[in-house]
Protein backbone atom coordinates (compact mmCIF):
# COMPACT_ATOMS: atom_id res chain seq x y z
CA UNK A 1 0.00 0.00 0.00
CA UNK A 2 1.06 3.78 -0.54
CA UNK A 3 1.68 5.79 1.77
CA UNK A 4 -0.03 9.12 2.09
CA UNK A 5 0.25 11.65 5.11
CA UNK A 6 1.49 8.41 7.26
CA UNK A 7 -1.84 6.64 6.76
CA UNK A 8 -2.80 4.01 4.03
CA UNK A 9 -5.70 6.33 1.96
CA UNK A 10 -8.97 5.99 2.15
CA UNK A 11 -10.04 4.44 -1.31
CA UNK A 12 -7.53 1.92 -0.29
CA UNK A 13 -8.87 0.60 3.06
CA UNK A 14 -11.88 0.17 0.92
CA UNK A 15 -10.26 -1.89 -1.88
CA UNK A 16 -9.16 -4.29 1.07
CA UNK A 17 -11.98 -4.79 2.61
CA UNK A 18 -12.88 -7.20 -0.43
CA UNK A 19 -10.29 -9.37 0.40
CA UNK A 20 -10.83 -11.95 3.16
CA UNK A 21 -8.75 -14.60 5.02
CA UNK A 22 -9.41 -17.46 7.36
CA UNK A 23 -6.27 -17.59 9.69
CA UNK A 24 -3.98 -17.00 5.81
CA UNK A 25 -0.58 -15.86 6.67
CA UNK A 26 -0.15 -12.55 5.18
CA UNK A 27 2.97 -9.73 4.28
CA UNK A 28 1.89 -6.39 4.72
CA UNK A 29 4.16 -3.79 3.11
CA UNK A 30 3.85 -0.10 2.49
CA UNK A 31 5.65 2.23 0.63
CA UNK A 32 6.21 5.85 1.16
CA UNK A 33 8.45 8.64 0.08
CA UNK A 34 11.14 9.27 2.60
CA UNK A 35 9.65 11.48 4.90
CA UNK A 36 8.08 8.75 7.15
CA UNK A 37 5.30 5.87 6.90
CA UNK A 38 4.03 6.90 11.09
CA UNK A 39 0.80 4.61 11.24
CA UNK A 40 0.48 3.47 7.79
CA UNK A 41 1.95 0.26 8.30
CA UNK A 42 0.00 -0.66 11.72
CA UNK A 43 -3.29 0.28 9.90
CA UNK A 44 -2.35 -2.36 7.21
CA UNK A 45 -1.54 -4.87 9.28
CA UNK A 46 -5.09 -4.14 11.68
CA UNK A 47 -6.62 -4.09 8.88
CA UNK A 48 -5.79 -7.41 7.57
CA UNK A 49 -5.75 -8.82 10.71
CA UNK A 50 -9.65 -7.78 10.91
CA UNK A 51 -10.44 -9.22 7.67
CA UNK A 52 -8.85 -12.69 8.46
CA UNK A 53 -5.45 -12.67 8.10
CA UNK A 54 -2.17 -13.33 9.93
CA UNK A 55 0.30 -11.26 9.16
CA UNK A 56 3.96 -13.22 9.14
CA UNK A 57 6.22 -10.33 7.68
CA UNK A 58 6.00 -6.67 7.26
CA UNK A 59 7.95 -4.11 5.90
CA UNK A 60 8.53 -0.23 4.82
CA UNK A 61 10.37 0.65 1.65
CA UNK A 62 11.12 3.74 0.56
CA UNK A 63 10.35 5.29 -3.16
CA UNK A 64 10.63 8.60 -4.64
CA UNK A 65 8.47 10.74 -3.52
CA UNK A 66 5.11 10.99 -5.58
CA UNK A 67 4.49 14.86 -5.03
CA UNK A 68 8.42 16.40 -4.61
CA UNK A 69 10.36 13.71 -6.63
CA UNK A 70 13.45 15.60 -5.96
CA UNK A 71 13.47 13.80 -2.88
CA UNK A 72 14.34 10.13 -2.85
CA UNK A 73 14.92 10.49 -6.49
CA UNK A 74 15.40 7.14 -8.29
CA UNK A 75 14.47 4.80 -5.39
CA UNK A 76 13.93 2.52 -5.46
CA UNK A 77 17.61 1.84 -6.59
CA UNK A 78 20.11 -1.28 -6.40
CA UNK A 79 20.71 -1.17 -2.86
CA UNK A 80 16.95 -1.37 -2.25
CA UNK A 81 16.08 -4.06 -4.74
CA UNK A 82 18.54 -5.92 -3.06
CA UNK A 83 16.36 -5.25 0.24
CA UNK A 84 13.31 -6.13 -1.20
CA UNK A 85 14.08 -9.20 -2.76
CA UNK A 86 16.28 -10.73 0.48
CA UNK A 87 13.08 -9.47 2.64
CA UNK A 88 11.13 -11.81 -0.04
CA UNK A 89 13.52 -14.55 0.36
CA UNK A 90 13.14 -14.43 4.44
CA UNK A 91 9.74 -14.12 4.16
CA UNK A 92 9.13 -17.23 2.03
CA UNK A 93 10.88 -18.97 4.85
CA UNK A 94 8.64 -17.15 7.55
CA UNK A 95 5.70 -18.54 5.77
CA UNK A 96 6.90 -21.96 5.74
CA UNK A 97 7.60 -22.07 9.13
CA UNK A 98 4.70 -20.40 10.12
CA UNK A 99 2.27 -21.48 12.57
CA UNK A 100 -0.39 -18.69 13.11
CA UNK A 101 0.24 -18.51 16.70
CA UNK A 102 2.85 -15.73 16.46
CA UNK A 103 2.73 -12.54 16.89
CA UNK A 104 3.92 -9.45 15.15
CA UNK A 105 4.83 -5.92 16.42
CA UNK A 106 5.56 -3.32 13.76
CA UNK A 107 6.21 0.44 14.27
CA UNK A 108 2.84 2.93 14.60
CA UNK A 109 0.95 4.35 17.32
CA UNK A 110 -3.52 3.73 17.49
CA UNK A 111 -5.34 5.90 17.56
CA UNK A 112 -3.61 6.33 14.11
CA UNK A 113 -2.78 10.47 13.34
CA UNK A 114 -4.96 11.91 11.32
CA UNK A 115 -3.66 12.49 7.68
CA UNK A 116 -3.90 16.06 6.57
CA UNK A 117 -5.10 17.24 3.79
CA UNK A 118 -2.68 17.70 0.26
CA UNK A 119 -3.28 21.68 -0.48
CA UNK A 120 -1.61 20.73 -4.09
CA UNK A 121 -3.20 19.25 -6.40
CA UNK A 122 -2.14 18.75 -10.40
CA UNK A 123 -3.40 19.78 -13.61
CA UNK A 124 -3.15 19.87 -17.08
CA UNK A 125 -0.99 22.95 -19.18
CA UNK A 126 -1.33 23.85 -23.10
CA UNK A 127 0.40 20.86 -24.07
CA UNK A 128 -2.55 18.67 -23.25
CA UNK A 129 -4.33 16.94 -26.43
CA UNK A 130 -7.46 15.98 -24.66
CA UNK A 131 -6.70 12.44 -25.03
CA UNK A 132 -8.24 11.46 -21.75
CA UNK A 133 -5.36 8.77 -20.23
CA UNK A 134 -5.67 10.79 -17.46
CA UNK A 135 -9.31 10.62 -16.70
CA UNK A 136 -9.45 6.85 -17.12
CA UNK A 137 -6.59 6.28 -15.03
CA UNK A 138 -7.55 8.44 -11.96
CA UNK A 139 -8.54 6.45 -9.50
CA UNK A 140 -10.36 8.62 -7.73
CA UNK A 141 -12.35 10.36 -10.72
CA UNK A 142 -10.77 13.91 -10.06
CA UNK A 143 -10.53 14.44 -13.85
CA UNK A 144 -13.26 15.02 -16.20
CA UNK A 145 -12.88 13.28 -19.49
CA UNK A 146 -14.54 16.86 -21.35
CA UNK A 147 -12.01 18.83 -19.43
CA UNK A 148 -9.18 16.91 -18.69
CA UNK A 149 -6.39 19.77 -17.88
CA UNK A 150 -8.95 21.01 -14.98
CA UNK A 151 -8.74 18.86 -11.52
CA UNK A 152 -11.55 18.59 -8.72
CA UNK A 153 -9.65 19.76 -5.73
CA UNK A 154 -12.23 17.80 -3.37
CA UNK A 155 -11.58 14.76 -5.22
CA UNK A 156 -7.77 14.43 -6.06
CA UNK A 157 -5.35 12.64 -3.90
CA UNK A 158 -2.54 13.77 -5.27
CA UNK A 159 -1.18 10.46 -5.92
CA UNK A 160 0.00 11.53 -9.27
CA UNK A 161 -0.78 8.71 -11.49
CA UNK A 162 -1.87 10.99 -13.83
CA UNK A 163 1.30 12.71 -14.44
CA UNK A 164 3.21 9.16 -14.54
CA UNK A 165 0.52 8.41 -17.38
CA UNK A 166 0.25 11.62 -19.64
CA UNK A 167 1.26 11.06 -22.67
CA UNK A 168 2.43 14.40 -23.51
CA UNK A 169 3.89 15.32 -20.44
CA UNK A 170 0.97 18.27 -19.81
CA UNK A 171 0.28 17.77 -16.42
CA UNK A 172 2.27 18.69 -13.57
CA UNK A 173 1.80 20.48 -10.31
CA UNK A 174 1.98 24.32 -10.69
CA UNK A 175 2.72 27.73 -9.24
CA UNK A 176 4.77 29.29 -6.75
CA UNK A 177 3.07 27.36 -3.84
CA UNK A 178 4.11 24.27 -5.08
CA UNK A 179 7.74 25.60 -5.36
CA UNK A 180 8.72 26.99 -2.29
CA UNK A 181 6.57 23.51 -0.95
CA UNK A 182 8.82 21.60 -2.32
CA UNK A 183 11.79 23.33 -1.58
CA UNK A 184 11.02 23.11 2.15
CA UNK A 185 9.81 19.66 1.87
CA UNK A 186 13.02 18.69 0.81
CA UNK A 187 15.42 20.72 3.16
CA UNK A 188 13.49 18.64 6.16
CA UNK A 189 13.27 15.19 4.56
CA UNK A 190 16.12 14.66 1.80
CA UNK A 191 18.50 12.78 4.29
CA UNK A 192 17.94 8.76 2.72
CA UNK A 193 16.10 6.45 5.12
CA UNK A 194 16.29 2.64 4.55
CA UNK A 195 13.74 0.11 4.27
CA UNK A 196 12.53 -1.54 7.54
CA UNK A 197 11.33 -4.92 7.86
CA UNK A 198 9.61 -7.09 10.71
CA UNK A 199 8.53 -10.74 11.49
CA UNK A 200 6.36 -12.05 13.52
CA UNK A 201 7.53 -13.93 16.31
Amino acid sequence: MPVYAGRVPAICTDMLEKFKGQNTPAVAIVVYGNREYDDALLELTDILKANGFVVAAAAAFVAQHSIFPIVAKGRPDQKDKEAIVSFGKQCAKAIAAFSGNEKIKVKGSSPYCKPSAIPLQPSGDSKCDNCGVCAIICPTKAIAKETPRKTDKKRCISCTACISACPQKARDFHGPMYAIAGKAFAGKNSTRKEPEVFFAE
